[in-house]
C-alpha cells in the first residue's frame, strides 16, 4: 500500500467517523432532550401533588372541627333535653301537692316540699349525665391526639382513617 493510498483510506475513516460520531450526538441530544421533558414533566406533577396535599391539609382541620361541633351540639341537645325533662317531672311532682291556689308554686310549698327540691338538684347530678359528659371529654380527647399526630407528620393514611372512624364509636363497656 502506497502513501496516497494510506491517506485516502485514513481519510475516509476519519468521514466515517465524523458520520458516526454526529448521528451518536444527534441521538444523545433527543434522548437528553426527552428526559429533560419527562423530568419537567414529573416535577410540574409533584409540585401539583404537593399544592393539593397543602391545601388538603389546610381543609382537614376546619372539617374535622366542623364535624365535633356538630356532634357535640347534637349529643349536649339530647343531655339538655332529657335534664329538662326531668327538672320538669321533679317541679310538676312538686307544684302538683302544692296547697298554694291554682297548684302554683310559693314559698311556703318550695320549703315544704325541700325534700323534692334536693331530688331535683340531685337529677342534676345523675350518673347518665355526668357518663354523657366524660363520653364528650373522651370524644374531644381522641380527636385531640389525631390533630396532634397529623400536626407531628406521624402515621399513614390507614392509621389516621381507622383513628378518625373510632372517633365516632362508642367504646364497648365490660
Amino acid at each position: 500500500m502506497t502513501d496516497e493510498e494510506m491517506a485516502e483510506i485514513q481519510k475516509m475513516v476519519t468521514m466515517a467517523a465524523q458520520e458516526v460520531e454526529g448521528r451518536l450526538a444527534t441521538s444523545l441530544d433527543k434522548t437528553i432532550e426527552s428526559l429533560n421533558n419527562k423530568i419537567a414533566l414529573n416535577a410540574t406533577a409533584a409540585a401539583e401533588v404537593q399544592n393539593k396535599a397543602k391545601i388538603a391539609l389546610e381543609t382537614v382541620p376546619n372539617l374535622i372541627q366542623e364535624q365535633i361541633e356538630s356532634q357535640l351540639r347534637a349529643n349536649l341537645t339530647g343531655i339538655v333535653e332529657e335534664v329538662g325533662k326531668q327538672f320538669q317531672a321533679k317541679v310538676k311532682e312538686a307544684g302538683g301537692n302544692s296547697a298554694a291556689p291554682g297548684g302554683g308554686l310559693s314559698l311556703e310549698s318550695l320549703l315544704a316540699h325541700s325534700d323534692k327540691l334536693v331530688a331535683v338538684v340531685n337529677a342534676f347530678r345523675s350518673p347518665t349525665t355526668e357518663q354523657a359528659m366524660m363520653g364528650q371529654m373522651s370524644f374531644v380527647m381522641k380527636w385531640h391526639q389525631l390533630l396532634s399526630k397529623l400536626e407531628k407528620d406521624g402515621g399513614s393514611g390507614d392509621e389516621f382513617t381507622k383513628a378518625i372512624a373510632d372517633t365516632f364509636t362508642t367504646p364497648k363497656q365490660e
